[in-house]
């Protein structure tokens, strides 16, 4: 029977995160007549993910394929999954998460009542490991969520949960030029809403993502939000019609403006000035991305 969904996942290096995500797949509710596969892509130029075959058939009754991307580059690897997959659909996952049983049935079940080319749900933040600390930490990782049924704009379309029409991602392509940085989903999705697709919020669809011990740490907050800054930058320098110089000069002044909220935050307590000095990071990320650098992608 051919598939008429596809759950797309590119991989790297993540062997426990991948099992775990697997184990997942293994339980989720289809619905009623609709035939699921599993596409694997690892990103991982050593190709590790093909060490550990037989944690790859872990989908239980849904036939799992892989392919090897080779280049390390993720936008690359997330068009390989397109074209290798057999569904009219794509469901799209990250391989530190995990689906709720009702994942694919509430996507589908709100494809039917409304119509669009792409719908996005929650990401739940989980710790791998609970530990008490004054980062507050999955307040860090708490993303905004919409009633179900809501248009989405400039925020809120990504890849860590997605469900989209096939025939939308191979009319609009991950771009390459995005491949080694943040930002690849986030550019494709609004350059397919400004073509006219129509993307949609699903706030049943839920998934849930471990956050790693590695992420528990200032440093890494640090170096996300600087990356995060520096790719959104990048899409904005690509769609504004503002010449690059008055671009710059706003970047300057909203990093100048973030400087004196980190001196007027610094009797609040240690939480409250590293939330003010992340907003100082977003900025220079921004000026950064505005002068056509970037920030290399972290894998961990």
């Amino acid at each position: 029977m051919r598939p008429t969904i596809s759950i797309c996942v590119v991989t790297f290096r993540r062997p426990a995160g991948l099992a775990r995500l697997l184990d997942s797949l293994a339980r989720l509710k289809l619905p009623e007549g609709v035939a699921a596969e599993v596409v694997i892509v690892d990103n991982d130029p050593e190709g590790s993910a093909f060490r550990r075959p037989r944690r790859l058939q872990q989908a239980g009754l849904l036939p799992v394929r892989w392919r090897h991307g080779a280049r390390g580059d993720i936008a690359h690897a997330r068009n390989l999954c397109v074209d290798d997959a057999r569904g009219d659909w794509l469901a799209l996952i990250d391989d530190d998460e995990v689906a709720h049983e009702d994942w694919l049935r509430a996507y589908w079940q709100l494809a039917g009542r409304c119509e669009a080319d792409g719908y996005f749900g929650p990401v739940i933040p989980r710790l791998e490991v609970e530990r008490q600390s004054w980062l507050d930490l999955p307040g860090f990782y708490t993303r905004r969520r919409w009633p179900t049924g809501s248009e989405l704009g400039l925020h809120g379309p990504c890849t860590a949960n997605a469900f989209l029409r096939r025939s939308l991602l191979l009319r609009h392509r991950f771009d390459p030029a995005f491949g080694r940085t943040l930002g690849e989903d986030t550019e494709c999705f609004l350059r397919a809403r400004d073509a006219g697709a129509r993307l949609v919020w699903c706030d049943e669809a839920m998934v849930t993502e471990f956050i790693p011990p590695g992420r528990h740490r200032p440093s890494w907050l640090v170096h996300r939000a600087l990356e995060g800054a520096s790719a959104w930058a990048r899409i904005e320098r690509r769609r504004s019609s503002h010449p690059r110089a008055l671009q710059g000069l706003l970047a300057a002044g909203r990093l100048l403006l973030a400087f004196c909220g980190l001196l007027v935050s610094a009797p609040g307590g240690r939480r409250r000035l590293f939330r003010a000095w992340l907003r100082v990071c977003v900025q220079a990320g921004r000026l950064w991305g505005l002068l056509g650098l970037d920030v290399r992608r972290r894998g961990d």
